[in-house]
This record gives C-alpha cells, structure tokens and sequence, in this order.
C-alpha cells in the first residue's frame, strides 16, 4: 500500500462543518458591529437585544464616510511627515 501524502487526502464532511462554524464564529462580532452601529439608544438598551440591523443606517453611512476620508487623511499626514523628517 503505497503512503499517500496530506494534500492527496480529501476533506471530510466533518472537516467542512468545522470550518464552516468557525467562519461563522469568526463573522459573529463584525456582525454585531454592524447592527450596534446601525441602532439607536434605546434598541441598544432593551433586553434581549435586537439581531437585526436598525433604522440609523442611512444615518450612520455619512459619518463612517467620513470618518474614512479623515482617517485616511490623518494617516496620509503622519506618513508625509516622517518621509520629510
């Protein structure tokens, strides 16, 4: 029987599944992020808190934009300032 090498074994169903929760697992916070981002104060106050994104999101959009803007701004900036230094 000849000995076959990791990569010529094929990935179980059980492998998948495990993968498969773990990206899950992994996804949970950035989702958590978005909803909290997109609620007001008092969805985020009541218990058992809501899962699914809010009504602030046309609000909260133009502000992430341009928190970006002026982020990369800043970042721009700090790097323009060490080149010249």
């Amino acid at each position: 029987m000849p000995v076959r090498a990791p990569q010529d074994t094929p990935a179980g169903l059980w492998t998948y599944l495990l993968l498969a929760v773990s990206m899950l697992f992994a996804a949970f916070p950035l989702y958590w992020m978005f909803v909290t981002a997109t609620s007001d104060d008092d969805a985020l106050a009541k218990l058992p808190p809501a899962v699914v994104p809010g009504g602030e999101f046309i609000a909260t959009v133009p502000l992430l934009v341009m928190l970006f803007i002026g982020g990369r701004q800043i970042v721009r900036g700090i790097m323009e300032g060490a080149v010249r230094s």
